[in-house]
Formats: C-alpha cells, structure tokens, sequence
C-alpha cells in the first residue's frame, strides 16, 4: 500500500484519488486497520491497476504547468439545459436537458455540464490547462477533493479527467464564482429551444427507403441528429460546425429539417453550393418561397400531418403551432 501514502505528492493528486477511493472505502480509511487480509473486487483491482499503469505518467513531466491557461465557466438551469461560456475566444455551449435529466439533482447536473462543455470544446482546450468555474459547490467539491461519495458524481468526474487527458489537456484549478457573475453561461443554461423537434422515426425510415441514404444533417445536435455527421446551432460535441450557412454543402446529401423562417435561405444556399437536399417542409403554397421550391425539386414524397411526422423535443413544442 505504499502507493496510497504516495498520493499526496503528486500534482495531480485529486486525479490519482478518484481510483484509489474504493481502496480507501475497502480498507475501512484508517491505517491501523491495513495490516489485516481483505478480498478485493474486480472493479477495486481495475482501479489499482489505472494507477500503476500511469503511475510514471502521473509523476512525470507533462504535468508541468504550461503556459496556456483557458477559463470555462458553466451553469445548469435545472428545468431548461445546461450552458458554458470561454471568455478566450467568445464561445458559447449549449443543450437541453431531457424530460428524464430534469428529474435529476442539481449537483449530477452540473457534472454532466461540466462534462459535455468540455466535449464541445475539445477543439479549442486541446493542450491547455483548463480553470473550471461553476457556482455549484457540491460539484465544485467532488473534482477537488477526487470524487465523492456518491458513486455517479465520481464516475463523471473521472470521465472529467479522462476526457482532459484525451486531449493532451489537465484541470489547472476548479473554481466557485457567484451566479450573478457567471452571465454568459447563466444565459445560455436558460435558453429554451423551441425549435428542437425532429421527424419521427418511422418517416425517417421511409425517407431512406423511398429517396436514399443522406450524408450530413445540417439542421441538429448530439441529441437529434439522424447520421453520424451534423451541424449545430451551439457548439456541442462532435458537431462539424456551428453555423451550417458558413460551409459549402456541395459534394453531400444534405438532411434538411429546419426551422421554417429559415426555408427561403435554404434554398438559396442549396443552389448556391449546388448541392443535393432532403428537405422536410410544410405544404404552404401562400408563402413566397414555394414557388423556388418547385423549381429545384426533382421529387417528393407525402409524409402526413404535423402531428404524425414530427417529434417532440425538451421544449415540447413544434412549428407551426
């Protein structure tokens, strides 16, 4: 066990006690009780084994403090979405939380912000050294201390950990700022999204069947997206980009369920970049871009009503009303 007195040397100590808690726990916490002969679980051995397999890592030089510091700043707003904000480059992340997450305490929610900001924002953390401020302090608690007592805020605050080291980057410090301070992440954990609803799936189904496969979705996120590759409105994780107008979709067969205001645009953008769409629109021959639509489309097809071909999104509405 004399890795467990070694712990307190290392830099990244907090790192290093999320997988030696469940030994701790295991050995009841007091030294005098070590000397004794315990049964160890598979899970406690996979634990042990992290740590000396990266006990070199651990102790070595790239946790030296480079000099590229990034400050990510989040908050949850638990009936809405989660929101981060870096000040360095003016980036914003945003989602909605589900029917399901809502239901959950306010303190998992803010790790899974935490989580998910940083998945949105690899591209722009990768070798740096990372300050996270929240206003939450129980979650604040579990990334200083190395985990908690509970074992879903310890599992995400390794994925934390993991997902840093994924890209080449360590968390320099984790910080509390007051609600009232953290402006730009507040506002968008309470964005509400009214445009979040997507096609059912069972007309998703036939619209591979009877007009082909598609490429790219252009209008979506990491929740709704109906093929591995997506653009977004927020930067969220592994979109391709955050403004789907600022790219050529030429070369793809663009999916295109988007927000109706935005159906002229569309159009133009898809002549534009002479590019191939599988658009899902509304039959409204009074609006002034139908006429633009018959004159690109090759073919349709009949989906049903409003309420038969779409699904609800967190917002729980859908255009038009």
């Amino acid at each position: 066990m004399h890795i467990v007195g070694f712990i307190t040397s290392l830099k990244h100590a907090a790192q290093v006690q999320l997988y030696l808690r469940d030994a701790y726990t295991l050995l009841g916490g007091q030294r005098d009780q070590w000397d004794r002969i315990v049964v160890i679980p598979c899970a406690v051995v996979l634990n042990l084994n992290w740590v000396a397999d990266n006990l070199q890592w651990i102790h070595g030089a790239v946790m030296w403090r480079p000099s590229r510091v990034a400050v990510m700043l989040t908050d949850t707003a638990q009936s809405v979405g989660w929101g981060a904000y870096l000040p360095e480059t003016g980036n914003v992340a945003h989602s909605s939380h589900s029917a399901s997450k809502k239901r959950q305490p306010i303190h998992l929610l803010e790790m899974q912000a935490i989580l998910h900001s940083l998945s949105s924002f690899t591209h722009l953390l990768h070798g740096h050294q990372v300050e996270c401020c929240m206003d939450n302090k129980t979650a604040l608690a579990c990334l200083v201390n190395g985990g908690s007592s509970c074992p879903m805020m310890t599992l995400m605050a390794k994925q934390i950990y993991t997902l840093l080291d994924s890209i080449s980057a360590s968390l320099y410090k984790a910080v509390w700022v007051k609600g009232s301070l953290n402006v730009k992440a507040n506002a968008a954990s309470r964005w509400v999204n009214h445009n979040d609803w997507t096609v059912h799936p069972h007309h998703i189904h036939r619209m591979w069947l009877e007009l082909g496969l598609w490429t790219i979705d252009r209008f979506a996120d990491h929740i709704n997206h109906q093929v591995a590759r997506f653009n977004s409105l927020f930067l969220v994780s592994g979109t391709e980009a955050q403004d789907t107008f600022s790219v050529t979709w030429g070369d793809e067969v663009n999916l295109l369920v988007l927000l109706f205001y935005l159906i002229l645009c569309v159009l133009q953008h898809l002549v534009e970049s002479q590019a191939l769409g599988l658009i899902v629109i509304p039959r409204w021959e009074a609006q002034p871009w139908w006429p633009v639509l018959l004159c690109v489309t090759t073919k349709t097809i009949v989906l049903g009503s409003r309420v038969e071909v779409t699904e609800l999104g967190p917002s729980g509405e859908c255009e038009p009303a």
